[in-house]
C-alpha cells in the first residue's frame, strides 16, 4: 500500500505508518515541520515533503491507495471544497478529528450561540457526528468504519472516484 500523509507535521504518524505499508509520503505546507520530521524519522519506506499536496500529486508518477488526513479537516476554510479536489486520486480515506459530541457541554456552548470550542488561531471548523457524515455523503465519500472515542472521531472511507 502507498498511502499520503497530508498535513503530517512533526512526522510522528507518518512514521509509524512507515512500518506497515509499502510507501508513505508526509506532505505539510510548514517547511520547519518537514525539516523536523525528516532529522528525527528515518526508514527507507518514509519521505517527507514540504509542497502543496496537490501540486505534488499531479506531479507524480506513483498512485497512492490511502490519504490520510490526521487532524487536518478541522484547519481548513473549506473542507467540503478540500476532499472534493482530492478523493479522485484515492481508493481509501482516513479521517480522524475532534468529536464535537464527546461532551453535552459543547451542545449547550452551540445553543449559547459560544465560539468554536477549540479557540486558538488554527481551529476553524468543529464537526459533531451528523455534520462529518453528511459532509462526506454530500462529496461522495462512503464511510467504511467509524470509532467514536477519547474525544476523537476516526473515520475509514472510500473514495467514490
Amino acid at each position: 500500500m502507498h498511502v499520503l500523509d497530508l498535513g503530517c507535521g512533526s512526522g510522528d504518524i507518518t512514521a509509524v505508518i512507515a512500518t506497515q505499508v509499502d510507501r508513505v509520503v508526509g506532505v505539510d505546507h510548514d517547511r520547519a515541520a518537514i525539516a523536523r520530521a525528516t532529522q528525527r524519522h528515518q526508514h527507507p519506506r518514509l519521505t517527507f515533503i514540504d509542497r502543496d499536496a496537490m501540486t505534488f500529486l499531479q506531479q507524480e508518477e506513483q498512485h497512492f491507495d490511502t490519504l490520510v488526513l490526521s487532524h487536518v479537516l478541522e484547519h481548513l476554510d473549506g473542507p467540503e471544497e478540500f476532499l472534493r479536489r482530492f478523493k479522485g486520486f484515492f481508493e481509501w480515506i482516513y479521517i480522524e478529528v475532534p468529536d464535537f459530541d464527546k461532551t453535552y457541554l459543547n451542545h449547550y456552548r452551540q445553543l449559547l450561540g459560544s465560539s468554536l470550542i477549540h479557540t486558538d488561531d488554527d481551529h476553524v471548523s468543529e464537526f459533531d457526528r451528523e455534520e462529518l457524515n453528511a459532509l462526506l455523503h454530500r462529496v461522495g465519500i462512503d464511510v467504511v468504519d467509524a470509532e467514536y472515542r477519547f474525544g476523537v472521531q476516526r473515520l475509514w472511507c472510500r473514495a467514490g472516484k
